[in-house]
């Protein structure tokens, strides 16, 4: 709802930020992940574009986050997530699933953000830190985690660096 608002009231360009589960065992917590394209495993997506199994961010948007990050020499992953509205529903086996396929990381709303800004035709993109894993199959939350803190404290300053700089 506020992001329908915003872009009514004019706001053209978007960037979500946010913590994420590890899925694969070479992410840790903190480390930066850039969301490439975002697994539709939630409900809000389908309402705004027909069915198909990912969700994309801008590619100005994107580009603009890889150029920050380059040029920051920050290690950082990409690649695709999992949305899902569940925050303790995800099972063994699609985990499982999920982890053969490449996914990084499972959270909760880029693949309904990205379908909201493709509908609109406005930029959007998302970046996460790890804040927990389920990448040996077991939750490990790290919430309060030091790491966490820098990882969200990190991809807040490049978002305030994409969000300045010209396009």
């Amino acid at each position: 709802m506020k992001l329908e608002l915003l872009i009514a009231w004019g706001v053209k360009q978007f960037i979500t930020l946010g913590i994420a589960g590890g899925l694969q065992k070479n992410l840790l917590i903190g480390d930066i992940i850039v969301c490439e394209k975002a697994i539709r495993d939630e409900g809000t997506s389908h309402h705004y574009l027909p069915y198909d199994k990912y969700a994309y961010p801008s590619k100005n948007m994107l580009s603009r986050f890889l150029n920050a990050l380059d040029q920051s020499n920050k290690r950082y992953h990409k690649g695709t997530s999992w949305t899902t509205d569940t925050f303790f529903r995800q099972t063994k086996e699609e985990v499982e699933l999920y982890q053969k396929e490449g996914v990084l990381c499972v959270e909760m709303e880029a693949s309904a953000l990205f379908s909201i800004a493709s509908l609109y035709n406005v930029e959007m993109a998302a970046i996460f830190t790890i804040s927990d894993t389920h990448a040996n199959l077991e939750w490990q939350p790290s919430f309060g985690e030091e790491k966490t803190k820098t990882g969200l404290a990190t991809i807040f300053e490049l978002a305030l660096k994409v969000a300045i700089e010209e396009n």
